[in-house]
């Protein structure tokens, strides 16, 4: 019987958000934004949280591209963070 095996190592660094817009760029709470967020690399999925609330997600057919919207979350910080 014979047996082969080949080792091999694949390094690949994680994608990287390299552009996030919001329009519009200042919404009052409750009210819903879009958001396009662009990625140096094609993604099979993405998601994204504005200040706790889950924006939905659509790549494009640029798979480096997704869209969505979010509605602006109640908060009483003067900012929310995109996770």
């Amino acid at each position: 019987e014979a047996t082969e095996s080949t080792n091999f190592t694949l390094a690949q660094a994680l994608p990287t958000l390299t552009n996030a817009t919001f329009n519009p760029t200042h919404q009052a709470e409750g009210q819903s934004v879009a958001v396009r967020l662009e990625f140096d690399k094609a993604l099979q999925a993405a998601s994204a949280e504005l200040g706790g609330s889950a924006v939905t997600l659509t790549k494009t057919a640029d798979a480096k591209v997704w869209t969505g919207d979010v509605v602006v979350p109640v908060s009483s910080e003067l900012t929310v963070g995109l996770v």
